[in-house]
């Protein structure tokens, strides 16, 4: 099984990327294939009880939703913590050798 980490550095404040990539992680998922997410920065926002507040936040929840049956938790930047102090959904903080770590078992990567 392929596998690919989608990393996440918009700002969903000012940009949909950060939900378009949220979908195109559940469209990974759901063709069986391995997916990771990893929230960088103001992305972390998306996983908030503030999501809606952003730019396709509504979608960007209901996709989320929908991936919480397909991954056990979102990765974060560790500095990324400061935008997301009380998440929906599992999180898992990473170091940036972890992040490294992570990078390193994928066969993708894709960056919005």
């Amino acid at each position: 099984m392929k596998h690919t980490v989608v990393i996440i550095r918009s700002d969903p404040r000012i940009s949909a990327r950060a939900c378009e990539a949220v979908r195109i992680a559940l469209g990974i998922a759901a063709c069986e294939q391995q997916v990771s997410l990893l929230f960088v920065g103001s992305s972390a926002r998306l996983l908030t009880s503030d999501a809606e507040a952003c730019m396709d936040g509504e979608m960007a929840t209901g996709f989320l939703d929908g991936l919480t049956a397909f991954v056990p938790c979102f990765y974060l930047e560790s500095t990324a913590l400061t935008h997301c102090k009380e998440s929906r959904y599992p999180i898992s903080p990473l170091l940036t050798h972890e992040i490294a770590t992570l990078l390193a078992t994928a066969d993708a990567t894709i960056v919005m």
